[in-house]
């Protein structure tokens, strides 16, 4: 029995050895699975973050794409009206240089009509057909400031469409600084 109880002894001592060993690996393993879980959450709150920041990113380059495409649209319009405008002032130069050429026919017919009055005043047709001529010269005059204007507009199209450009630029620059940020 004295045996028995040293025996039975030892082996209690043996367990209760191998329990706090246990014990302390069960509390390793507590606070191992302590900080893996919160590891876990701070894994789980960063890769929502980066999904919110990635699909936030993803909103602003396709905003960017949008607004590239009207900026395209509203160039093209701009170019379209510069290219209907430099057609229409073609068509004005060609139109002012005929009446510059009748101008010159009918100033050289006026004067000498305006000569051939001052000698007869009974050519009421002449003084009619001066007074018309006096209507062209009032024609061409017009025709200058038309020509005039229309190359004012032809400018103000033209510093338009380098301030779109300009703007589309600044936008696309913008827009590489922000995804790149």
């Amino acid at each position: 029995p004295e045996e028995a109880k040293a025996e039975f002894e030892k082996v209690s001592r043996k367990l209760e050895e191998e329990r706090k060993i246990f014990k302390a690996d069960i509390n390793k393993i507590k606070t191992r699975r302590a900080i893996l879980d919160q590891k876990t959450l701070n894994f789980e709150k960063r890769k929502k973050d980066f999904e919110e920041h990635f699909s936030d990113n993803k909103r602003k380059m396709e905003n960017a794409a949008r607004k590239i495409q009207l900026e395209k649209n509203q160039i093209n319009i701009v170019q379209n009206e510069i290219n209907n405008l430099k057609k229409e002032y073609k068509r004005l130069q060609a139109v002012k240089l005929e009446q510059e050429r009748s101008l010159r026919y009918f100033t050289q017919f006026h004067n000498f009509l305006y000569s051939a009055l001052q000698y007869c005043e009974e050519f009421g047709e002449i003084n009619e057909l001066i007074s018309r001529a006096e209507a062209l010269k009032s024609l061409l005059f017009e025709l200058k400031a038309r020509e005039l204007e229309s190359s004012k507009i032809i400018q103000k199209i033209r510093k338009s469409a380098q301030l779109t450009q300009l703007t589309k630029t600044e936008h696309l620059l913008e827009n590489f600084n922000n995804l790149v940020a």
